[in-house]
């Protein structure tokens, strides 16, 4: 039993630790925490057992580090007190030894250059060629290297944070503020500038975020196998990784720490959008009458759910007073908001129908106003044709008359204007088919022209019945957005732990 005990209390100081820092880096300075951990065992053991029996609190420390770090560890006993250390021999495929304390010195170098710099809001913004300096003292896929240099050779608390931005390093000394602890301590004003960088359009980044939703809602969250508990407990978490693994592909070497902040300072930015969409998904669902979906409904009633040994309250619908909706309700309600919005479809295909029939007609009526028009020119281009050949007429006419003792001139222009008078006939005759082709090209024009406003007068009046049946939908309409809107506010909800 004793045994077992020296395991579970070593393996409980191992995790407040990680809790504290955020990472396992904390091995490399674990040594000043270690005296904490001695006293949690000696309040327990005595010295003799704790060091007969030492190889079970090793092999815990190794364990918890595996396979990230290789340590190695000693105990041994001063004046009566017992002291153990641990050294990093190997970690994150770099040689602690060597090195990490080969760039621990020389950051020391420029550290008073570093601390010139002012700090403001708890941040040391290294920038231009200090950023540099220090960025070239290790290859670009070691700044963990860095990030413990940086901190060792600073003397920073652990719980102050390196980040490593495309412009600059910060130092964000650790402070207690909400957002710091959701963004990982990267101040927003700073996220937002990042964001802008990387997505200048707004519209991109929600494009993505969209799809990561659906992503999600085909996946992890698919509304119509994942039980509600389930997603009540999950679906910020998933979400959010989802969001971490796109911008971990989308941007090259950026630390996991960074990732993390703008992560969820993107999530934050687009939850109401997020379960915009769930709540979208579940009413299309409801609507279909999907079993899983109708459970999700049942489900927000306000009793208690059991998870492992710990109760939780389950939220509940509730109208704007605070009066619990009934799950009946809800789903009679989107029945017959589904029944309006099949009634209403078929009126605005019967109006699209109309609509594309005048389109049709009105193209048709075009071509024949064309056609119409091209004989009326042709009309017009015989007519001036003919009036210059009876011009010419009258001037070889009056010639004749002129002409009284030259016989041969005078048969010459009689031959002419005998010549003219032929033309003339010819091109009369080419009148009749031209105004016939007309006068049939008019009648369909005239008749295309009385469909058109016979469609008019029809899609007024489904335009008529459109808006009056929207009228009488209306109560349901409202009630519908309304249950909407509650049951969105309500998957937003979180359980309430009650024991």
């Amino acid at each position: 039993m004793g045994v077992s005990y020296l395991k579970l209390i070593t393996k409980e100081f191992l995790n407040r630790l990680k809790d504290r820092y955020g990472s396992l880096t904390f091995c490399y300075h674990i040594n000043k925490d270690l005296p904490s951990l001695v006293t949690a065992l000696n309040h327990r053991f005595k010295n003799d057992f704790i060091l007969k029996h030492f190889a079970d609190v090793e092999s815990s420390i190794h364990e918890f580090f595996e396979p990230l770090y290789t340590l190695e560890i000693k105990i041994r006993e001063i004046n009566e007190l017992l002291h153990i250390d641990i050294k990093v021999t190997h970690g994150g495929d770099f040689d602690i030894t060597s090195e990490t304390q080969r760039v621990i010195k020389e950051i020391i170098e420029l550290k008073n250059e570093i601390l010139k710099i002012k700090v403001e809001k708890n941040l040391i913004n290294i920038e231009s060629d200090l950023k540099d300096k220090i960025l070239n003292l290790v290859e670009k896929d070691k700044k963990n290297i860095l990030k413990i240099a940086i901190k060792e050779a600073l003397e920073l608390d652990e719980r102050d944070l390196v980040i490593f931005l495309h412009n600059k390093i910060v130092i964000k000394k650790f402070t207690l503020k909400g957002y710091e602890r959701r963004f990982n301590g990267i101040p927003p004003e700073e996220l937002n500038k990042m964001k802008l960088e990387l997505f200048p359009n707004q519209g991109d980044i929600q494009k993505k975020f969209i799809k990561i939703v659906n992503k999600t809602l085909k996946n992890q969250l698919n509304l119509s196998k994942i039980a509600p508990a389930n997603f009540m407990k999950n679906s910020i978490k998933i979400i959010q990784k989802e969001v971490f693994l796109f911008l971990d592909s989308e941007l090259e070497n950026i630390d996991k720490v960074l990732i993390e902040g703008f992560g969820n300072y993107i999530f934050r930015e687009n939850y109401d959008l997020a379960f915009k969409i769930i709540n979208k998904k579940l009413i299309e669902l409801i609507m279909e009458k999907d079993a899983n979906a109708m459970k999700f409904i049942q489900y927000f009633n306000g009793e208690t759910d059991l998870d492992g040994n710990t109760r939780y309250q389950r939220p509940k619908i509730t109208n704007e007073e605070g009066h619990k909706i009934n799950a009946l309700t809800i789903i009679n309600i989107v029945s017959q908001h589904k029944n309006n919005l099949k009634a209403l479809e078929v009126k605005e295909r019967e109006i699209e129908q109309i609509e594309s029939e005048i389109v049709l007609f009105n193209k048709e009526m075009g071509k024949s106003m064309e056609a119409s028009q091209i004989l009326e020119d042709d009309e017009g281009s015989l007519n001036r044709k003919i009036e210059l050949l009876e011009k010419d007429s009258m001037r070889v006419n009056d010639l004749i008359l002129a002409t009284k003792n030259d016989i041969e001139q005078k048969a010459k222009l009689n031959h002419k204007l005998k010549e003219i008078k032929l033309n003339i006939d010819k091109l009369s005759n080419e009148f009749e088919p031209i105004k016939e082709k007309k006068k049939s090209i008019d009648i369909k024009i005239a008749n295309i022209n009385s469909r058109v406003q016979k469609r008019i007068k029809n899609l007024y009046d489904l335009n008529k019945k459109r808006e009056n049946l929207l009228k009488s939908q209306k109560p349901i309409s409202d009630r519908f957005e309304m249950f909407s809107l509650f049951l969105e506010k309500t998957l937003k909800k979180k359980r309430v732990k009650i024991s």
